[in-house]
Formats: structure tokens, sequence, C-alpha cells
């Protein structure tokens, strides 16, 4: 419920313990200057729903499809001069 909207939501990734969710938000209506953002939410124990999500700001630009690596990092693409490419964000953590 926290994650779904009228927005277009789509190209989740999820943790290995399932605890942790990213994803790719694009504000409805769709159109040619649309601008996606990914988002992250977490939850307690994998009986529980998602809480409600927070945009991760320091992804700029047209960014989609994050992969969460065994380690915590995430990897996603990102649109830079017409062309994706990988990108990796590390976890202060890690």
């Amino acid at each position: 419920m926290n994650i779904n909207t009228n927005d277009l939501e789509y190209a989740a990734g999820i943790s290995a313990d399932g605890l942790e969710l990213f994803f790719t938000r694009i504000i409805a209506p769709i159109n040619i200057a649309s601008i996606s953002s990914v988002f992250y939410a977490t939850r307690n124990n994998t009986s529980e729903p998602f809480k409600v999500p927070y945009k991760i700001e320091n992804a700029t630009g047209f960014v989609e499809a994050v992969t969460v690596a065994p380690n915590g990092d995430i990897y996603f693409h990102k649109k830079v001069n017409g062309k994706f490419s990988l990108k990796l964000m590390k976890r202060k953590n890690n």
C-alpha cells in the first residue's frame, strides 16, 4: 500500500533478507520530459508491509533499475548523453 501509487513504479530490487526495497518511480502523467527517481523503503520483518518510501536524493537524472549487491551496495542504470550506463552507490556502512 505504501509503494503502489497512481504514478508508474517499476524495476524493483529487494535485499537478500527481504527487508529493503528499491524501485523506480516516474510521476504521472508520463511524457517525453518525465524524469525517473529511485526510492527506498524498509520493513522490520518479511511479514510486514514496507514503510513509506523515500527518494534517494543523490541518484539524480534519469535513473532506474536498482539491484542490491550482497554487501548492500546498490547498482543502477543512469542515462547520460542518451546512453545508459551502470552506476554503483556504496552504502555508508560498507
